[in-house]
């Protein structure tokens, strides 16, 4: 039997666990008592990634060998677990498991789960209430109308609303391998958050029952739209995420995505990126090359992936980031 090799680079932040026994990673699994039974030769070693954000929490396994597992869930989290790669068969609590849905727990579910082969998966569990509850609230309903059935399956109609999804948890697990010291720089620790949280609106947003029209008209749309303009000019040198953007104006997500979408057309999520874009060519253009780097400005706007921003960012402004550092202070 193989020990675990497990090492923790920031508390907190990243800890990664490899074994060559698929039952030794469930004492590693947070929130959620969890046995697991190999059934089949192991065709993989196995292993666990673990960030802990300062809201949301995020595992990506890999069980290199068929299992089955027994889990109650946190008391105090609800979480979703999603199937991100792997073709071996895979059920829970009667549903069959694939890359086109996922699997809703709220606080002290149970769950039984069988996979008749390897495959990887991820756990995102939030902390009370971080999420909206009426994103959840049809998910709610749907496990209330289910005696004894402490979890909900969603079906996803389309692939493309997982995509950025699955991206994201695959880059954040590329760099817990090749780049782990990168997790102790809290402005991308920050930047990865709020990417996981925007992915898991996205998908909520276009799962659940969030096709209706709004409940308010043109006029509170237009005065949603001017008091997050004024929001944003009196924070103008903070990262601001939808959330923030919510809880300042006092109303909800889905009011905001509405006004957003009637006014231009794009998300607030989107409307924001923009807006963290330019105050990054703002910063770029009057930093001093020799002090700062394209790094660290991306990363003060929590900007996490750097070949994604340097690619996003001449797309957007016809330079490259450097470009417009060295031009800046007319290098």
């Amino acid at each position: 039997m193989k020990k675990d090799k497990a090492s923790a680079v920031t508390p907190g932040f990243l800890v990664r666990i490899e074994t060559g026994e698929l039952e030794e990673l469930a004492q590693h699994i947070k929130h959620a008592d969890v046995e697991l039974t190999q059934i089949s030769r192991a065709q993989s070693p196995s292993s666990l990634t673990q960030i802990f954000f300062d809201n949301i929490n995020l595992q990506i396994g890999h069980y290199g060998a068929g299992h089955m597992a027994y889990a109650t869930s946190d008391k105090e989290r609800s979480g979703m677990v999603f199937k991100i790669s792997g073709d071996c068969p895979t059920t829970c609590n009667g549903y069959d498991i694939g890359s086109k849905s996922f699997m809703f727990y709220r606080k002290n579910s149970e769950y039984m789960a069988i996979a008749n082969g390897s495959c990887k998966w991820t756990y995102i569990t939030f902390k009370p209430d971080y999420l909206e509850e009426s994103l959840l609230e049809p998910l709610q309903v749907q496990l209330d109308k289910k005696r004894n059935i402490s979890s909900y399956l969603q079906k996803i109609k389309e692939q493309v609303h997982l995509d950025p999804f699955y991206g994201i948890v695959n880059e954040i697990s590329e760099l817990a391998n090749s780049n782990p010291r990168i997790f102790q720089d809290t402005d991308i620790i920050k930047g990865m958050e709020w990417s996981l949280l925007n992915s898991q609106m996205l998908v909520l947003s276009n799962t659940l029952n969030s096709s209706g029209k709004s409940d308010r008209g043109k006029k509170s749309h237009e005065h949603i739209i001017k008091l997050s303009i004024d929001f944003l000019k009196a924070n103008s040198y903070k990262p601001i995420h939808v959330l923030d953007l919510c809880s300042a104006l006092n109303v909800r997500t889905r009011t905001l995505y509405y006004a957003f979408q009637e006014f231009y057309g794009i998300s607030p999520i989107r409307y924001l990126r923009l807006v963290r874009y330019a105050r990054a060519r703002r910063d770029l253009l009057g930093a001093d090359p020799e002090r700062m780097t394209v790094t660290d400005i991306a990363a003060n706007w929590h900007f996490w992936h750097f070949g994604r921003f340097s690619v996003e960012y001449k797309s957007l402004f016809g330079e490259s980031p450097s470009e417009t550092l060295n031009r800046g202070m007319g290098i």
